[in-house]
């Protein structure tokens, strides 16, 4: 009866040694098929924006749809990028005024602007004219002597015929505030220039596919100062304003 017991206990102790040996051979190959990077599908979107400032290869946007007024950028240095019918570009020929489609993964990150994460590819469906670089120019362009941030705050407003959308106009503020370093910027402000707050005024007399009339108006708000005008003609050339 003892003998039976033993023998019987050391069958079943085999068998239980036979069993987890098996298990500890097929984990590995289980593991392995769950982790393979090969099989993983990688998801991509699609976004479409416009190109109204670069700063070496730093891309600033805004979004196709007239109701987003928010403002993107992405790095386009070493990105793919193809041309209108298909053939590979390359980061430098990304102009402001371009249409563009970002490839990425689908996530924002909670930057200003907002950054595309893992952007993958960019394509150019169109040019427009590179209005917001433009008037940014021809704004700062006012000031050859002083400098606009030696006044604490300016006030932007824009009279006559539209020259920038809404979204457009925010990536205005936000290019001028990078290079007036701690002056607040506030757009189509009602107020008018006192001490410490300047004003600029933008009048646009004609503005078409190929011409443009304006006048910049700053007002910088000091005693003794005169407010001073200037009138820019410019025309449109390969997407690009060039005054005459």
């Amino acid at each position: 009866m003892f003998l039976w017991e033993e023998r019987s206990g050391l069958v079943n102790t085999g068998k239980l040694l036979s069993l987890i040996c098996s298990v500890t051979l097929l984990l590995p190959v289980f593991g392995c098929s769950k982790l393979d990077p090969s099989k993983a599908t990688q998801h991509t979107e699609n976004f479409d924006v416009e190109i109204v400032y670069k700063r070496n290869q730093i891309c600033y946007a805004v979004s196709m749809e007239e109701s987003n007024t928010s403002l993107y950028s992405f790095n386009a240095a070493g990105l793919p990028v193809y041309a209108q019918d298909g053939s590979a570009s390359t980061a430098s020929m990304l102009k402001p005024g371009m249409c563009v489609s970002v490839k990425y993964d689908g996530y924002l990150l909670e930057t200003y602007p907002a950054q595309f994460s893992g952007v993958t590819e960019v394509t150019i469906d169109a040019s427009n004219a590179n209005d917001v670089e433009y008037l940014a120019k021809q704004i700062s362009g006012m000031f050859p002597s002083t400098s606009p941030s030696d006044i604490s705050s300016w006030d932007i407003s824009f009279q006559g015929v539209s020259f920038l959308s809404e979204r457009e106009k925010v990536a205005l503020k936000h290019i001028l505030s990078e290079n007036w370093g701690d002056a607040i910027i506030s757009i189509d402000a009602e107020g008018t220039a006192s001490e410490g707050t300047g004003h600029i005024l933008v009048q646009t007399d004609e503005c078409s596919d190929t011409s443009l009339l304006l006048s910049i108006t700053v007002d910088t708000g000091k005693d003794g100062e005169t407010p001073m005008t200037r009138t820019i003609q410019a025309t449109r050339t390969d997407g690009a304003w060039t005054n005459e």
